[in-house]
This record gives C-alpha cells, structure tokens and sequence, in this order.
C-alpha cells in the first residue's frame, strides 16, 4: 500500500476514533506551504471535507513567505478549497505587546483562523513528533500531569487529525 493510502486510511480511522469531524463538515485548515500542512489539506480534501485554507504571512520572510503564500494558494485551487490570506507584521507587533515573536505570531495565526471559521472547526498539522517535542519541552521547564498528556487531538473547535501519524 503506497503511503498516502496508509496517511488516508489512517486519518480516516483517528478522524472517527475521536469523534472530531462529522462526514462531509466545512473545515477552516492553517496551510503555511510546508510539508504537514500540504498533507493535511490532501487528507481533508480526498476524505470529502469543505476546506477553508488560511494562510498567515508574518513578514519576516520576505520573497521566501511570498513564495509560500504563492504556493499555498496554488495548492488549495488544486484541491478545491478556499483560500484565505492575511499578513501581520508579527516582529512589531510582538514589540507593541511585550510579546516573543513566537507567541504573538501564534496569537496573530489563530485570530485569522478564527475569522475564517467563524465558529467552526479548525484543523492544523501537528503530528506525533510535535507532541513528543512538547512533552519534551514541557519535561524540561517542569510540568504536572497534565503536561505530560502532551498535545490533544481535540481541544474546542481546535482539532489535529493527523496526530496519530509520523511526520
């Protein structure tokens, strides 16, 4: 079985195990351009979702974030989903909130999310080895329980379907 059979079946199966998406549900998806991404709007798209595709521009790139951009867009019209783009300027207004640029451009990343879904799910590529990473991280600066459970797959309106696979 080629591995994109085994990313769709397996998706497929995490998908119903959790209970996150209801067959055929409109779907908002974080699409950066990179390989997690890509692969999720694949998945939601083969498997039958309504996609909204969302891509955040934090200006710091320059040509290369263009390039993204570009490419996520072309991406999404393959597969027959909407596109949506937004660009912040996350150095400065990480300055402006006495925020890192890390966090401010997750704050800025999930805000357009949101715009989009309006309520809705949202779907984003974590994957096994982001959730090893964050237990890891989290061991390290100390953690309870609770941080130990790493990553859920859903949380709100936030859902991960392809945390069950390798990246």
């Amino acid at each position: 079985m080629k591995y994109s059979a085994l990313l769709l079946e397996g998706a497929k199966k995490y998908i119903k195990e959790t209970d996150m998406l209801s067959d055929g549900e409109c779907v908002t998806l974080g699409l950066s351009g990179g390989a997690d991404s890509s692969a999720l709007l694949y998945v939601l798209s083969i498997l039958g979702y309504n996609v909204k595709a969302v891509h955040v521009n934090h200006q710091i790139r320059g040509d290369e974030a263009k390039e993204d951009e570009e490419f996520s867009r072309l991406l999404a019209e393959r597969f027959g989903a909407e596109f949506y783009s937004f660009s912040y300027f996350v150095e400065a207004l990480a300055k402006e909130h006495g925020k890192s640029v890390e966090e401010e451009g997750r704050r800025v990343r999930y805000q357009a999310f949101e715009s989009v879904a309006n309520g809705g799910k949202i779907a984003v590529a974590h994957n096994k080895n982001d959730n090893a990473e964050t237990v890891i991280m989290r061991l390290i600066r100390g953690t309870g329980l609770k941080g130990l459970c790493g990553i859920p797959s859903v949380r709100g309106n936030i859902v991960r379907p392809l945390l069950f696979a390798d990246r």
